[in-house]
């Protein structure tokens, strides 16, 4: 896991540290902006989490992160 500093400044720098691929990665994003930035990026999956505003570009929406978590 990354912390908030390192996310700050990207995901290709994220993936840098971490030394692996975007395309071997999944990102989620809130903004459309950020939609647009993964795809750039050539990030093999981009999860779009709802917050109200107009999202679109996503492979998957979910309305909060914990719906990819069911309880066990």
């Amino acid at each position: 896991m990354l912390g908030a500093a390192q996310c700050r400044r990207g995901g290709i720098e994220a993936c840098r540290l971490l030394e692996v691929a975007p395309s071997r990665t999944a990102a989620f994003e809130t903004t459309t902006v950020g939609v647009q930035a993964e795809r750039a990026a050539a990030t093999a999956l981009v999860v779009g989490v709802e917050r109200g505003g107009d999202l679109s570009g996503f492979d998957l929406l979910v309305r909060d992160l914990a719906a990819l978590f069911p309880a066990s």
